[in-house]
């Protein structure tokens, strides 16, 4: 997990991925259902030590592509990871 903000009245957990060669898939495929799993276990091992935290969470993907030359382009793809 790479960031932890909040929106609103909702605790965010984000994930950022980077692939630098669209021969390896997308950013998005690179969440795989394992780590998916990973992620709702940290999302809800923080909510446990953080009580005072909103009860209202989600899992989004901030998705990196090179955009030409050292620029990349930015998705930000919320409820990426479903929470089951």
């Amino acid at each position: 997990m790479d960031i932890v903000a909040r929106e609103g009245d909702a605790l965010v957990f984000v994930e950022v991925r980077t692939l630098q060669s669209g021969g390896l898939g997308t950013p998005e495929a690179s969440v795989t259902p394992a780590k998916g799993r990973r992620l709702i276990a940290v999302a809800q091992r923080f909510l446990q030590e953080h009580p005072e935290s909103p009860q209202e969470w989600r899992i989004d993907l901030i998705a990196l592509r090179p955009s030409g030359g050292s620029g990349f382009h930015i998705e930000h793809l919320r409820n990426a990871v479903e929470a089951g």
